[in-house]
């Protein structure tokens, strides 16, 4: 499970190159993690705006 979560952040925080896969895939696949989670339950309107134009 810390694997994932740190896999979950890296995602976010990381670079392709590095990753060995594109970063933000998890997001552009409209796959929700951990971390995205937990920023939606932080700021919900702020973010779910954010994510609504990344989907249109």
């Amino acid at each position: 499970m810390a694997f994932q979560i740190i896999d979950d952040l890296l995602d976010y925080k990381g670079k392709s190159e590095l990753l060995g896969k594109p970063a933000m895939n998890d997001l552009n696949q409209g796959i929700y993690t951990l971390p995205l989670i937990y920023a939606l339950k932080a700021d919900p309107q702020k973010l779910g705006l954010l994510l609504q134009n990344a989907i249109h």
